[in-house]
């Protein structure tokens, strides 16, 4: 007779978590990744419109578009600043989600650590039933050929 696991609610709901919490850090790590490529392509940006100022600097430029150099690097300044900061953040998120996957999967290992306990002690039990069926039977079977003779 197979028992019911006493805890499979509290496994069935451990499974859900970690599952969700993977979820979380898939969406976590690919956000970070997708906002680092952000930064990345800024940049590169920056360093590009920096090089061809530079030379077309070596031409001579008016003091006006010097100063509209000067302000959209300032933006361009800005902007990485900012996406360094975007980019800090899902860091920080993904590790947490991480922390938290990490955290679930323990507490789901623990769960089915018991379950499978549970289940040896059931399978125990089992051959043990069924070993004395089968011991009852054999004396059965041999008090009746003893009293045949």
């Amino acid at each position: 007779m197979t028992t019911r696991f006493a805890l499979q609610n509290l496994l069935d709901l451990a499974q859900a978590r970690t599952d969700t919490a993977a979820q979380n850090l898939g969406q976590s790590f690919s956000r970070e990744q997708a906002e680092d490529q952000k930064l990345q392509m800024l940049i590169e940006y920056r360093r590009d419109y920096q090089a061809s100022f530079q030379q077309t600097m070596r031409d001579g430029v008016s003091p006006a578009s010097w100063r509209n150099y000067q302000e959209f690097m300032n933006k361009l300044d800005l902007a990485v600043k900012q996406q360094v900061e975007v980019v800090t953040h899902w860091q920080r998120q993904a590790l947490a989600s991480r922390n938290e996957w990490e955290s679930e999967q323990r507490r789901l290992k623990s769960y089915d650590t018991l379950h499978e306990r549970h289940h040896q002690a059931q399978s125990r039990r089992e051959s043990r039933a069924e070993q004395k069926e089968h011991d009852e039977y054999s004396a059965t079977a041999h008090a009746r050929l003893i009293g045949n003779k």
